[in-house]
């Protein structure tokens, strides 16, 4: 916790170029900004990795690989030499091609069916002979 009081703050200073305060403030405003780039250039990329598919729909990286492997979601792989995968983990997979996977398994409600209501009977114990005479 900082326990400065005002008497040993450092002197507002508004013209001065060379105040460490500022020279602070402005290099971690320039990271911020590089961070804040780095992630908008990430999400407008055309290309999305296993792990992109992975955290956006909520499942695990081998069912990904899995659809991938079936045909479900189309994928190419930078790393495939001479019909043989060197590396599996450098799928890419174009954000079309994942924005068609997501439209193709959308669930339509069938609205001609009535939702029926459960009737079922509650189930009943089976009678157990009494052997002991209780």
């Amino acid at each position: 916790m900082d326990t400065r009081t005002r008497d040993n703050l450092p002197e507002k200073d508004t013209g001065n170029p060379d105040c460490s305060i500022c020279k602070k403030l402005f290099a971690g405003m320039e990271k911020f900004f590089t961070i804040v780039e780095g992630a908008r250039l990430r999400h407008t990329s055309d290309w999305l990795t296993v792990d992109d598919i992975a955290s956006e729909l909520r499942i695990s990286k081998s069912l990904v690989y899995q659809l991938i492997r079936n045909g479900q979601l189309e994928a190419i792989n930078p790393a495939k030499t001479n019909d043989r995968i060197i590396k599996r983990e450098l799928y890419r997979i174009p954000r079309a091609s994942f924005q068609q996977y997501v439209e193709t398994r959308k669930v339509i409600p069938h609205s001609d069916f009535p939702i029926r209501k459960s009737h079922h009977r509650p189930r009943h114990q089976r009678r157990v002979k009494d052997y002991l005479g209780l």
